[in-house]
């Protein structure tokens, strides 16, 4: 089969180029992982049109951001500082304090998405509480952890002049049906375009102080495990099957996402397999110790076996590079012993337990971790 390269692979070529592979190898590594696509009429003329669309998107951004820098100096974010009798102010106001103003009217929004391109390959969009979790955290990390500075357009002296490749970026907006408030982080850039409805669009430097991440690194890993956690299918409808087959199919489902996470995801596997799996745990449990291990959850100990047990496996994975490796290196995962024999080089494994529950006609996992 004939294939055209999205990504450089080691040992068959480079991006962009079209390659003779073996079907089996395009059909259960190249095309799955979106290393590349088959060199169809059509998808040659796609890839065509989008390179031609990318190139004439940028031109246009380019062009607007220029246009617009005769308006930044009249944008205006409301800001609401200290001051004195007549209203004299304490000091001036701070980048850092425009940029705590703009991430505030993303955390205002009842709903927040994130949407990832890789080489303009789009990904799937994830929605973000921003009143809860992780979402709000990054988001005011990025205001005031990072030394914000506002960017000029018209000074072409500018060391990041001119516009980030814009096949790669990650924006974090609010809702297309209300009034658009948006960041867009670039690959590879400390350029920030920052969006709302009121002022258009400025542009920031906005630089980690300890010189580690870019804006786009650090909010991927926000993206990483929002994408993780939509990936992930918790419940498997009870069809009578027995427990070791509940389980199993909640691995394929749970753990099995890893392997569908967007490249460069800290998250990102390229193998995984559940093993050793034992269920209706805890089984050795003499009647009080199992009423009292019922009783920490909100179970019902007579229930055990009937509408909720316990269960215990190994996940073999391989992490797609060292990043995922260093990222998902945690609890008791360590490198699996019998890698290449029985598994590929590179292998991790760890042990989890957890709890299932029948609830509404499905088996939903509700605890797991190391232990109980």
């Amino acid at each position: 089969m004939q294939v055209v390269l999205l990504e450089d692979v080691k040992s068959l070529g480079k991006k962009g180029q079209i390659v003779n592979v073996n079907d089996g190898y395009a059909r259960n590594f190249i095309l799955p992982k979106k290393l590349g696509v088959e060199a169809t009429s059509k998808n040659l003329n796609d890839l065509k049109l989008k390179k031609a669309n990318d190139a004439k998107l940028a031109a246009e951004i380019l062009a607007a951001a220029k246009e617009l820098a005769a308006k930044l100096d009249e944008s205006k974010v409301t800001l609401s500082i200290k001051a004195g009798e007549g209203g004299r102010a304490f000091g001036s106001v701070s980048n850092k304090e425009i940029s705590k103003a703009i991430t505030d009217q993303l955390l205002a929004a009842p709903v927040m998405e994130l949407e990832l391109s890789l080489d303009s390959i789009g990904y799937p969009s994830c929605s973000i509480d921003p009143g809860t979790g992780n979402g709000r955290y990054f988001l005011n990390n990025l205001a005031t952890s990072f030394q914000w500075e506002k960017f000029d357009w018209g000074t072409t002296e500018d060391p990041h002049f001119p516009l980030p490749d814009q096949s790669s970026h990650l924006s974090l907006h609010t809702p297309y049906d209300s009034e658009v408030v948006y960041i867009r982080v670039y690959q590879d850039s400390d350029l920030v375009a920052v969006h709302d409805t009121e002022t258009g669009t400025s542009w920031y430097h906005a630089t980690d102080p300890d010189g580690r991440l870019t804006p786009f690194e650090y909010l991927r890993r926000l993206y990483d495990e929002a994408e993780l956690m939509q990936l992930r299918v918790t419940s498997v409808p009870d069809r009578g099957q027995g427990h070791q087959d509940v389980v199993r199919e909640w691995l394929e489902g749970y753990e099995g996402a890893y392997t569908k996470c967007a490249p460069g995801s800290q998250f990102h596997c390229t193998y995984v397999e559940g093993r050793d799996i034992q269920s209706d745990w805890p089984n050795w449990f003499d009647a009080e110790q199992l009423e009292e291990f019922a009783q920490r959850r909100g179970l019902e100990a007579s229930e055990f076996t009937k509408t909720w047990f316990g269960f215990r496996y190994s996940l073999l994975f391989l992490p797609a590079d060292e990043y995922a490796k260093d990222s998902m290196m945690a609890g008791n995962t360590h490198e699996y012993d019998a890698a290449g024999r029985d598994a590929p080089e590179g292998t991790m494994v760890y042990t989890r337990m957890a709890i299932m529950r029948l609830i509404d006609g499905n088996w939903t996992c509700t605890e797991t971790g190391t232990g109980w």
